[in-house]
């Protein structure tokens, strides 16, 4: 028998969980279909890279990092693209959310833990410090999608959040 990659018993591990349990509605996760063909970084781009573009069939995403009000610094700071993973759950879990609660406003929870266990993560520090860094880089973040239609380009500019409050690691 062939040793599995962690990764590889992760997702082998995923689909008997799907098998045994019984799905809900509630369970579904929803992502809209332009972000399924096109997406965030897979990894950190760079401090230097401030426009991440992705083009995917006739669909194209741009993505424009920017900066957060940092109290340390009594200045803006820069904070860099949302990639990977944690990036692509956390936005999975608000679009999710969104559809549930039928609202634009999306209460988090009333702490990063809360947050962090909500969406099925390990609570580990390694994890609450890649979720906020990469809630950081979201919220600060800007999408612009943008496709084909016949003669025209149509583009959609989205700001996933438009307030928020950041904690800056001390």
């Amino acid at each position: 028998m062939t040793k599995l990659t962690p990764v590889e018993k992760r997702i082998q591990e995923s689909a008997f969980q799907m098998v045994l349990k019984k799905g809900t509605a509630k369970d579904a996760i929803f992502q809209h279909s332009v972000l399924c063909q096109t997406f965030l970084p897979y990894r950190n781009p760079g401090t230097d890279i401030r426009i991440w573009k992705h083009k995917q069939g006739n669909v194209s995403l741009a993505i424009q990092a920017s900066e957060a009000f940092n109290p340390e610094l009594n200045d803006f700071e820069f904070m860099g693209l949302p990639y990977g993973p944690k990036a692509r759950l956390i936005l999975a879990h608000l679009n999710s959310e969104a559809i549930r609660k039928q609202s634009k406003v999306i209460n988090v929870e009333e702490s990063m833990s809360a947050f962090i266990k909500r969406m099925g993560l390990n609570l580990d520090g390694r994890t609450i410090n890649e979720v906020k860094n990469q809630l950081r880089r979201l919220t600060t973040s800007t999408l612009s999608l943008g496709y084909a239609d016949n003669d025209r380009g149509v583009q959609v500019d989205l700001k996933i959040v438009k307030a928020f409050d950041l904690w800056f690691p001390k």
